[in-house]
């Protein structure tokens, strides 16, 4: 049989997604990377920890970058 590997990053993010979020401990990591300029890992730990699309994350990261929540 064979996986591919879209199947397994959905399915990998569905398990992440399972888990209890603590978001205040999200942001304040997102703020860190934010403030030594890697906005793609920032992207990358918030998709991780959340479960969310590349778009979604974007978009969460920015909002925190501008100072608001994500």
């Amino acid at each position: 049989m064979l996986i591919t590997a879209g199947y397994l990053n959905r399915r990998a993010r569905a398990v992440v997604a399972s888990k209890p979020i603590d978001f205040a401990a999200l942001h304040k990591d997102v703020t860190r990377i934010l403030g030594g300029g890697d906005r793609a890992r920032a992207i990358r730990i918030y998709r991780e920890r959340t479960g969310a699309g590349i778009l979604q994350a974007r978009d969460a990261v920015e909002r925190i970058a501008r100072g608001g929540g994500g």
